[in-house]
């Protein structure tokens, strides 16, 4: 079970109560569901990111519940949500009409954001236990990887902890799972046992993605084997260190890599 403060706690029980009252589901999202499925002691995050099954008409009574609650918005980042205890709660309407268009406009700061695979979120969404009588619904990996890939590709400038988050998962996914890094779907595709995790990625996440999606994350497959783009220097600046064998720490990362798309390539159903 992740850790949540007590702040964190109580106010998402209110959040979830509100959702409820309302019949709309609420996922999270972002980096809460990393940490719900990756045991990463480095990885913190002072907000939780939450997605809610409402269009706009309907998420101004989200919004009348919250403030009636004690709840407070910032103004010109309508996302961003303050708990009557402390929590700071980021809210992503996504409801069916939001979805269909592929996006969200902010009305008052006509901010908009992406929401492709958000499709994704509300139907292979998984209930777990996230604090002491807590229980939520959480994007999976796989999800939450080509939502992170999204959100790089609408503002890469401003998200290199996606891109960073997403080298982390090509180690880690299905670490403790010997049953699948050693795999015949592994050893068939001759992937070591290093680049095992970015291959099984990129295979699950080319299991779920519509043939528009895929279209996005060959995108950003093909950025991230530019050596000269932006996201390529994200990865590799998160693995370099001091007095480490730097050039074969490139090497491995040019071989994960190339295992997570040979994963996507396979893993995509024609």
């Amino acid at each position: 079970m992740i850790e949540l403060s007590p702040a964190q706690i109580e106010d998402l029980t209110e959040l979830v109560a509100i959702c409820k009252d309302l019949r709309a589901d609420v996922v999270i999202i972002g980096a809460v569901a990393y940490n719900v499925f990756i045991e990463d002691m480095d990885r913190h995050t002072g907000d939780v990111d939450v997605a809610v099954a409402l269009d706009l008409d309907d998420f101004v009574k989200m919004q009348d519940a919250l403030k009636a609650r004690g709840w407070m918005q910032r103004a010109q980042r309508e996302h961003r949500w303050y708990g009557p205890t402390g929590a700071v709660v980021d809210i992503m309407p996504a409801g069916p009409r939001i979805r269909a268009q592929g996006h969200l406009v902010w009305p008052e700061s006509q901010v908009q954001m992406s929401v492709v695979g958000f499709d994704h979120v509300f139907t292979k969404s998984e209930e777990r236990d996230i604090a002491p009588g807590l229980r939520m619904k959480v994007i999976p990996v796989p999800v939450l990887s080509l939502l992170k890939i999204v959100s790089y590709l609408d503002r890469p400038a401003e998200r290199e902890r996606d891109v960073r988050d997403l080298g982390e998962l090509f180690d880690r996914y299905e670490l403790d799972n010997d049953e699948r890094r050693f795999s015949d779907e592994v050893i068939e595709a001759e992937i070591t046992f290093e680049s095992s995790g970015a291959f099984l990625l990129g295979s699950d996440l080319g299991k779920i993605c519509t043939q528009s999606e895929k279209v996005v994350v060959n995108g950003f497959v093909a950025e991230l084997k530019d050596e000269t783009s932006r996201a390529y220097g994200f990865l590799r600046r998160a693995r370099i260190r001091f007095f480490e064998d730097n050039e074969n720490v490139e090497r491995d990362l040019k071989v994960q890599i190339a295992a997570f798309a040979d994963g996507f390539d396979r893993g995509v159903v024609e």
